[in-house]
């Protein structure tokens, strides 16, 4: 494994050999999260909203909403990749209380949550994790998926997935169906070639108006010993997508401040030729947001540093509102 202490103003997490990835804003990840760990009241001080104790198999299907969010995740289809391990349900529940409440009110409540494209069923999960976020209207919640059994299914990485409902199978035979306002999922397949993003941004800022244009940067290496001096870099997601999100501007330049880092960081895990092939490099991306709903964006770059083409993903997705 590489060293653990690449020392940079961002959070790094390393992978596997080479291969790591950094997720930099992490206190503006989603909104603000509440860290509170007073109980909510029984009767809720909010007239408007459940209690958190009032939640039940009834209600869930008419409090619980996935319309909020548009979602582009990507999906490594390359297992041997230690990255995707999870896929993300995002929304909303119009509940009163603290966010450790409503993460426990939500844990084990669903036997399974299956992801549907169609008719067809894209992932059936019985494990998930729970993330709670202070919303407007009471909590925006993440639903991590398990999502292991993908890693033996045959996937087109040539299109995009379309989840178009997401039914939760509840104790016993209930079960209710909620459909997202626009989700997407981008099967790849990443190599490993030495070529990896290791640096990428979770929130641009807390909160964004629409037609507001931002900046944020990725940050990727590449150890190949080919090199193709004239690449180009372009970014990808669904073209649908671009209705609530656009990009309008992509600039590529070297960062050697990185590279010398990583160079000390990795001194005993490269070779002598893979140091000296070592560039790190820059990809300055201005988006303009088009919707107020909250956007969840883990979008692909393709690269032809190698003289061929191929795709990398950040690690972590930019979620913002």
């Amino acid at each position: 494994m590489g060293k653990k202490n690449l020392v940079i103003s961002l959070c790094v997490c390393i992978m596997v050999i080479f291969l790591f990835s950094a997720c930099s804003n992490q206190s503006n990840v989603n909104l603000n999260k509440d860290n509170s760990n007073t109980k909510a009241p029984i009767q809720s001080p909010n007239a408007n909203l459940l209690s958190v104790y009032e939640i039940n198999d009834s209600n869930l299907r008419t409090i619980m909403s996935l319309r909020d969010y548009i979602v582009s995740i990507a999906y490594n289809t390359n297992s041997t990749v230690n990255i995707n391990n999870t896929i993300g349900v995002y929304g909303s529940i119009a509940v009163d209380g603290s966010a450790s409440d409503v993460a426990d009110a939500l844990k084990g409540r669903f036997n399974k949550i299956v992801l549907y494209s169609g008719d067809t069923i894209f992932l059936t999960s019985t494990s998930y994790s729970v993330e709670t976020y202070k919303g407007e209207n009471g909590f925006n919640f993440v639903l991590n998926l398990s999502a292991g059994e993908l890693a033996n299914k045959v996937i087109d990485t040539a299109k995009e997935i379309q989840i178009t409902k997401v039914k939760f199978q509840l104790q016993g035979d209930d079960s209710f169906e909620l459909v997202p306002e626009c989700y997407y999922i981008t099967p790849y397949t990443e190599l490993k070639n030495g070529v990896s993003i290791i640096e990428s941004p979770t929130a641009p800022m807390t909160h964004l108006d629409t037609n507001t244009s931002f900046r944020v940067s990725y940050v990727f290496m590449t150890y190949n010993p080919v090199f193709n001096e004239n690449f180009k870099a372009n970014i990808l997601y669904p073209s649908s997508f671009s209705n609530y999100l656009r990009v309008s501007d992509i600039i590529v330049s070297e960062n050697n401040d990185m590279k010398n880092e990583l160079l000390k960081s990795l001194s005993t895990d490269l070779t002598a030729k893979q140091k000296q092939a070592l560039k790190v490099y820059d990809i300055g991306v201005t988006y303009q947001k088009k919707t107020n709903n909250h956007i969840v964006i883990q979008p692909l770059l393709k690269l032809d540093i190698t003289n061929h083409e191929q795709q990398i993903s950040p690690f972590c997705a930019m979620s913002f509102y």
